[in-house]
Protein backbone atom coordinates (compact mmCIF):
# COMPACT_ATOMS: atom_id res chain seq x y z
CA UNK A 1 0.00 0.00 0.00
CA UNK A 2 2.79 2.41 0.92
CA UNK A 3 6.58 2.12 1.13
CA UNK A 4 7.73 2.62 4.71
CA UNK A 5 11.54 2.35 4.71
CA UNK A 6 14.52 0.42 3.37
CA UNK A 7 15.60 -2.87 4.93
CA UNK A 8 18.14 -2.07 7.63
CA UNK A 9 20.51 -4.05 9.84
CA UNK A 10 20.55 -3.02 13.52
CA UNK A 11 23.43 -3.26 15.97
CA UNK A 12 21.35 -4.74 18.77
CA UNK A 13 17.85 -5.82 19.75
CA UNK A 14 17.07 -2.56 21.57
CA UNK A 15 17.68 -0.51 18.44
CA UNK A 16 15.53 -2.93 16.44
CA UNK A 17 12.74 -2.72 19.01
CA UNK A 18 12.82 1.09 18.92
CA UNK A 19 12.60 1.08 15.13
CA UNK A 20 9.70 -1.40 15.13
CA UNK A 21 7.80 0.83 17.58
CA UNK A 22 8.44 3.80 15.28
CA UNK A 23 7.28 1.81 12.24
CA UNK A 24 4.06 0.79 14.01
CA UNK A 25 3.27 4.41 14.90
CA UNK A 26 4.05 5.51 11.35
CA UNK A 27 1.70 2.87 9.93
CA UNK A 28 -1.09 3.70 12.39
CA UNK A 29 -0.90 7.36 11.39
CA UNK A 30 -1.03 6.37 7.72
CA UNK A 31 -4.20 4.32 8.16
CA UNK A 32 -5.78 7.01 10.33
CA UNK A 33 -5.20 9.56 7.57
CA UNK A 34 -6.77 7.12 5.11
CA UNK A 35 -9.81 6.70 7.37
CA UNK A 36 -10.34 10.44 7.82
CA UNK A 37 -9.97 10.90 4.07
CA UNK A 38 -12.79 8.38 3.50
CA UNK A 39 -14.98 10.30 5.93
CA UNK A 40 -14.28 13.55 4.08
CA UNK A 41 -15.26 11.92 0.78
CA UNK A 42 -18.79 11.49 2.14
CA UNK A 43 -19.18 15.17 3.10
CA UNK A 44 -21.50 17.07 0.74
CA UNK A 45 -20.94 20.65 -0.41
CA UNK A 46 -23.86 21.71 1.76
CA UNK A 47 -22.36 20.02 4.83
CA UNK A 48 -18.99 21.63 4.21
CA UNK A 49 -20.64 25.04 3.83
CA UNK A 50 -22.37 24.51 7.18
CA UNK A 51 -19.03 23.57 8.76
CA UNK A 52 -17.55 26.79 7.36
CA UNK A 53 -20.34 28.98 8.73
CA UNK A 54 -20.18 27.37 12.17
CA UNK A 55 -16.39 27.56 12.34
CA UNK A 56 -16.33 31.27 11.47
CA UNK A 57 -19.09 31.95 14.01
CA UNK A 58 -17.19 30.17 16.79
CA UNK A 59 -13.90 31.86 15.88
CA UNK A 60 -15.58 35.28 15.91
CA UNK A 61 -16.37 34.74 19.60
CA UNK A 62 -13.02 33.21 20.57
CA UNK A 63 -11.28 35.39 23.18
CA UNK A 64 -7.74 34.36 22.20
CA UNK A 65 -8.41 35.19 18.56
CA UNK A 66 -10.17 38.47 19.32
CA UNK A 67 -7.22 39.63 21.43
CA UNK A 68 -4.64 38.64 18.81
CA UNK A 69 -2.86 41.07 16.49
CA UNK A 70 -0.64 38.65 14.55
CA UNK A 71 -2.54 35.57 13.37
CA UNK A 72 -0.75 32.64 11.74
CA UNK A 73 -3.10 30.61 9.55
CA UNK A 74 -2.93 28.45 6.39
CA UNK A 75 -4.56 27.93 3.00
CA UNK A 76 -6.94 25.02 3.63
CA UNK A 77 -6.55 21.74 1.75
CA UNK A 78 -9.60 20.31 -0.02
CA UNK A 79 -10.15 18.04 2.99
CA UNK A 80 -10.08 20.90 5.50
CA UNK A 81 -12.68 23.44 6.58
CA UNK A 82 -12.09 26.56 4.41
CA UNK A 83 -12.59 29.12 7.17
CA UNK A 84 -9.44 31.21 6.68
CA UNK A 85 -10.61 33.52 3.88
CA UNK A 86 -13.84 34.40 5.72
CA UNK A 87 -11.93 34.95 8.95
CA UNK A 88 -9.54 37.36 7.23
CA UNK A 89 -12.35 39.32 5.58
CA UNK A 90 -14.45 39.53 8.76
CA UNK A 91 -11.52 40.77 10.86
CA UNK A 92 -9.41 42.92 8.50
CA UNK A 93 -7.78 44.83 11.35
CA UNK A 94 -5.53 41.87 12.17
CA UNK A 95 -2.28 40.98 10.39
CA UNK A 96 -2.40 37.52 8.86
CA UNK A 97 0.53 35.31 7.92
CA UNK A 98 0.54 32.13 5.84
CA UNK A 99 3.32 29.54 5.60
CA UNK A 100 5.76 28.86 2.81
CA UNK A 101 8.23 25.98 2.80
CA UNK A 102 11.94 26.62 2.34
CA UNK A 103 13.84 23.34 2.22
CA UNK A 104 13.03 21.54 5.48
CA UNK A 105 11.81 24.67 7.25
CA UNK A 106 8.61 26.69 7.15
CA UNK A 107 8.37 30.47 7.38
CA UNK A 108 5.31 32.70 7.64
CA UNK A 109 4.70 35.53 5.19
CA UNK A 110 2.24 38.43 5.67
CA UNK A 111 -0.77 38.60 3.34
CA UNK A 112 -3.54 41.04 2.55
CA UNK A 113 -6.90 39.99 4.01
CA UNK A 114 -8.43 39.48 0.55
CA UNK A 115 -5.48 37.85 -1.20
CA UNK A 116 -5.92 34.11 -0.69
CA UNK A 117 -6.86 33.97 -4.38
CA UNK A 118 -3.36 35.23 -5.22
CA UNK A 119 -1.59 32.29 -3.58
CA UNK A 120 0.54 29.98 -5.72
CA UNK A 121 1.13 26.23 -5.34
CA UNK A 122 4.52 25.42 -3.82
CA UNK A 123 6.02 22.26 -2.32
CA UNK A 124 3.51 19.39 -1.93
CA UNK A 125 0.95 21.49 -3.82
CA UNK A 126 0.36 23.71 -0.79
CA UNK A 127 -0.88 27.19 -1.64
CA UNK A 128 1.53 29.83 -0.35
CA UNK A 129 2.12 33.61 -0.59
CA UNK A 130 4.89 35.30 -2.57
CA UNK A 131 8.28 34.68 -0.98
CA UNK A 132 9.33 38.23 -1.92
CA UNK A 133 7.12 39.44 0.91
CA UNK A 134 9.12 37.53 3.52
CA UNK A 135 9.57 40.00 6.41
CA UNK A 136 13.10 41.00 7.41
CA UNK A 137 12.25 40.37 11.05
CA UNK A 138 10.44 37.15 11.92
CA UNK A 139 6.96 37.97 13.24
CA UNK A 140 5.82 36.65 16.60
CA UNK A 141 2.34 35.06 16.47
CA UNK A 142 -0.34 35.73 19.04
CA UNK A 143 -2.48 32.85 17.77
CA UNK A 144 -1.63 29.96 15.46
CA UNK A 145 -4.29 28.08 13.51
CA UNK A 146 -2.58 24.76 12.85
CA UNK A 147 -3.92 22.47 10.13
CA UNK A 148 -4.82 18.98 11.32
CA UNK A 149 -6.11 15.80 9.74
CA UNK A 150 -7.31 14.71 13.19
CA UNK A 151 -6.91 15.60 16.87
CA UNK A 152 -7.40 13.44 19.96
CA UNK A 153 -8.78 14.39 23.37
CA UNK A 154 -5.31 15.24 24.67
CA UNK A 155 -4.73 17.76 21.88
CA UNK A 156 -2.33 15.55 19.97
CA UNK A 157 -2.46 16.58 16.33
CA UNK A 158 -2.20 14.38 13.25
CA UNK A 159 -0.70 16.33 10.37
CA UNK A 160 -0.05 15.22 6.82
CA UNK A 161 3.23 13.54 7.64
CA UNK A 162 5.95 15.97 6.58
CA UNK A 163 6.52 17.39 10.07
CA UNK A 164 6.82 21.06 9.09
CA UNK A 165 4.38 22.32 11.72
CA UNK A 166 5.88 20.14 14.46
CA UNK A 167 9.33 21.56 13.73
CA UNK A 168 7.94 25.08 13.61
CA UNK A 169 5.94 24.67 16.82
CA UNK A 170 9.06 23.30 18.55
CA UNK A 171 10.75 26.66 18.19
CA UNK A 172 11.26 28.26 21.57
CA UNK A 173 9.19 31.42 21.12
CA UNK A 174 6.05 29.53 20.05
CA UNK A 175 5.69 27.55 23.29
CA UNK A 176 3.42 30.13 24.92
CA UNK A 177 1.43 30.86 21.76
CA UNK A 178 -2.17 29.67 21.72
CA UNK A 179 -2.53 26.96 19.07
CA UNK A 180 -5.95 26.14 17.59
CA UNK A 181 -7.09 23.35 15.28
CA UNK A 182 -10.34 23.73 13.32
CA UNK A 183 -11.69 20.32 12.32
CA UNK A 184 -14.97 18.47 11.69
CA UNK A 185 -16.33 16.48 14.62
CA UNK A 186 -15.58 13.20 12.82
CA UNK A 187 -11.87 14.08 12.92
CA UNK A 188 -11.77 13.89 16.73
CA UNK A 189 -10.32 10.47 17.51
CA UNK A 190 -9.56 8.52 20.65
CA UNK A 191 -5.80 8.31 20.43
CA UNK A 192 -3.14 9.56 18.01
CA UNK A 193 0.29 7.90 18.11
CA UNK A 194 2.92 10.48 19.00
CA UNK A 195 6.66 10.90 18.66
CA UNK A 196 8.92 13.00 20.86
CA UNK A 197 8.98 15.84 18.31
CA UNK A 198 5.19 16.05 17.93
CA UNK A 199 3.47 19.17 19.29
CA UNK A 200 -0.11 19.28 20.54
CA UNK A 201 -2.64 22.09 20.11
CA UNK A 202 -4.18 24.04 22.98
CA UNK A 203 -7.72 24.26 21.64
CA UNK A 204 -9.91 22.38 19.18
CA UNK A 205 -12.82 23.97 17.36
CA UNK A 206 -14.89 21.00 16.17
CA UNK A 207 -17.89 21.64 13.94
Amino acid sequence: IKFLREIKKFQNADMLFTQVEHDIQHARKFFLREEIGKRWSKVSDEEQEKMLETAVEVISKNEKFLAAKNVFAYAPHKDEIPFVQNMCINFPEKQYFLPKIFGTQMEFIPIETHCLSDLKPCKFGILAPDAKKLPLKKPIPDVIFAPAVAVDDAGNRLGRGAGFYDRFLAREYTHAVHKIAVIPTFAIVQNIPTHIHDREVDEVIAV
